[in-house]
């Protein structure tokens, strides 16, 4: 049983991360005649588009704890070793649309004079008298 957990530094553009690992092994037999180890890694990884997916590297840390001094050289009963990987990640599921940009909000203006074509211009100040009903305008009308 093993598990990770990665920590994008931008969340935004998945590139560098970090990663915590951690896990357990339970083995009938082997040194001994019942082995128990727990490791756990931390490190930094990077992640770099291709094609459909990305290419995966990492740089990690590795410590083993095994509790049994069999199976450690020197009667050790622990050990720590760096690991680089290399893997390449492919995305499960449909791919994200490209959403179209939204446009600026706009104001409604609550105006207190004469407003004959209801663009929310009064119209001592709009430039363009007539304009139809639902029409975007600024604040010349």
């Amino acid at each position: 049983l093993n598990a990770n957990m990665l920590t994008f530094f931008d969340p935004n553009t998945p590139g560098l991360f970090t990663i915590l690992s951690g896990g357990l092994l339970h083995s009938d037999g082997g040194p001994g005649d019942d082995y128990f180890s727990a490791n756990v890694a931390g490190g930094i990884g990077a992640m770099i588009p291709a094609f459909y997916g990305s290419v995966r590297l990492e740089a990690l840390l590795r410590a083993d704890l095994h509790f049994n001094e069999d199976a450690g050289l020197g009667g050790k009963r622990a050990f720590a070793e760096p690991i680089f990987r290399l893997g390449y990640s492919i995305p499960l599921g449909a791919k994200p649309e490209a959403t179209a940009p939204q446009g600026g909000d706009v104001a409604v203006v609550a105006t207190s004079g004469d407003d004959s074509d209801s663009d929310g211009v009064n119209d001592d100040a709009d430039l363009c008298p007539g304009t139809p009903l639902g029409t975007v305008v600024d604040a010349t009308g």
